[in-house]
């Protein structure tokens, strides 16, 4: 989900120019309102009475585990690819400033518990929208806002079940196999789950009043959330993730949906993951966002202003101007918001490894992985070998690759049975060097206006060049 948020506060506002007269009948005003105010803060806290939840019949499910389906950009293997101009720049930018540990100690996320993996986990966890047993309302938070996508009087499918990633954000994502839809939900609790950091406090505000204040909001049977979105094409009509090659542009840093790019046990363990993954690093590129001119310029794009390339659907930092955005963690490495910018990489941009299956059992070697974890750990380079990564969000942290979260004790299973143990986030270390770095050129967005751009825009379809 989109991590720009904004603080808000309001207060009474006084007029100087007012008589004395009117100051003390103005004063009881306030103070009436104020008390009123009070009083219906109250009501929404206690009352019982006004959420609406109506009980759904879940219907029956794959087998197995949910699987992914689509035939998006991320499923082209790079072999079909064109390597960037500007590969050797990019690559550098990536492995010298990606994360915040020594280069290349990318860590795998999956969400699964370790040593003190309390609000560690932003791998985001997957539900089938076909096990929900109740429709619920949705209602905003004021201190995370975000894109929302359900009006005041609709209901979502919900299961009470389905838990958030355990990190400070709380993603969580449903996909219904049998219509292609995805929904995204970031920073959400409803009712029995109330975190330190995902709280329905939040959704007590001036926007949830109860009516004619507001559009009214019960504790014990609303959902509350940052965003609710439903993912759809740029024109608003859902999308079917089955068929839907373009991208969306609230699901995240990036603008790429939750469901495409997610590394999932059932294809782990049916022997091959044949499509890109997700990437999330610490220096993701920030604004001002480069003129049309400035684009094709390997002296102004990445240097001297900044932009997202396709697949990515939005330019998630262009509203910053120095690399400082990310916080509490340090800047960007550089003494100058030139200098800064210099060492950060576009969101959008694909990456993959140059390595033989040779070098990979030879890495497998290297970490004593035998067995299952063997398996598991072959499975997972070979793919990053033969489809790469895309750069698509920005982390506060080291840097890493998203597996689907193990918040859904269904993908815990899974990922256990393939040996992985603890949090298991060293799984790949030491499978990436320096030199095994390649950038491709980015494919085109088809975007809303119909024009066709290699930069980012909330786009229809997506397509490599043939």
């Amino acid at each position: 989900m989109p991590r720009i948020t904004d603080d808000e506060s309001s207060g009474p506002s006084s007029d100087e120019g007012s008589t004395r007269k009117w100051r003390r009948p103005l004063l009881g005003v306030l103070v009436a309102v104020a008390v009123v105010m009070v009083a219906v803060v109250a009501v929404v806290v206690v009352d019982q009475t006004r959420g609406v939840s109506t009980p759904l019949r879940p219907t029956p499910t794959d087998p197995g585990g949910l699987r992914l389906e689509g035939a998006t950009v991320f499923n082209v293997p790079v072999s079909d690819l064109q390597v960037d101009p500007r590969s050797d720049d990019w690559t550098r930018r990536l492995w010298e400033h990606a994360t915040t540990d020594a280069p290349g100690t990318w860590i795998t996320m999956s969400g699964l518990p370790g040593k003190n993996n309390r609000f560690n986990d932003y791998a985001s966890p997957l539900y089938d929208a076909r096990t929900a047993n109740v429709r619920r309302r949705v209602r905003q938070k004021t201190n995370f806002p975000g894109a929302m996508g359900v009006a005041p009087d609709e209901t979502v499918a919900w299961n009470d079940s389905w838990l958030p990633s355990d990190g400070t954000d709380g993603f969580l994502v449903t996909y219904d196999p049998t219509t292609g839809q995805e929904w995204d939900y970031w920073n959400v609790s409803f009712p029995g789950y109330q975190q330190q950091n995902d709280h329905s406090l939040g959704c007590i505000n001036s926007q949830n009043l109860p009516p004619p204040f507001g559009v009214g909001f019960d504790i014990n049977e609303d959902i509350c959330a940052a965003t609710a979105v439903r993912v759809t094409a740029p024109d608003g009509t859902p999308a079917d993730l089955r068929t839907y090659t373009g991208n969306f542009p609230p699901a995240g840093g990036g603008g790429i949906q939750n469901t495409v790019g997610a590394v999932t046990p059932q294809e782990v363990a049916a022997g091959a993951v044949r499509h890109a993954w997700k990437m999330n690093i610490w220096n993701t590129m920030f604004g001002p966002e480069c003129a049309p001119a400035e684009r094709t310029d390997p002296k102004a794009f990445g240097v001297t202003c900044g932009g997202a390339v396709a697949p990515a659907g939005q330019f998630e930092k262009s509203a910053y101007s120095d690399g400082t955005f990310v916080s509490p963690v340090p800047p960007i490495r550089g003494a100058t918001p030139t200098e800064q910018r210099s060492n950060t990489v576009p969101e959008g941009m694909r990456f993959s490894l140059r390595l033989t299956d040779a070098e990979i059992e030879s890495w497998l070697d290297s970490r004593g992985y035998q067995g299952t974890l063997r398996t598991t750990a072959r499975t997972l380079a070979v793919s990053l070998r033969d489809y790469g990564w895309f750069v698509t969000d920005t982390t506060g942290g080291p840097a890493g690759f998203g597996l689907l979260g193990s918040r859904n004790p269904e993908t815990e299973k899974g990922w256990r049975a393939l040996g992985l143990v603890g949090s298991s986030q060293d799984l790949l270390i030491g499978l990436f060097t320096r030199d095994r770095l390649v950038t491709w050129s980015p494919p085109v967005n088809t975007c809303a206006d119909g024009t066709k751009s290699t930069w980012q825009c909330w786009a229809s379809s997506i397509a490599y060049p043939e």
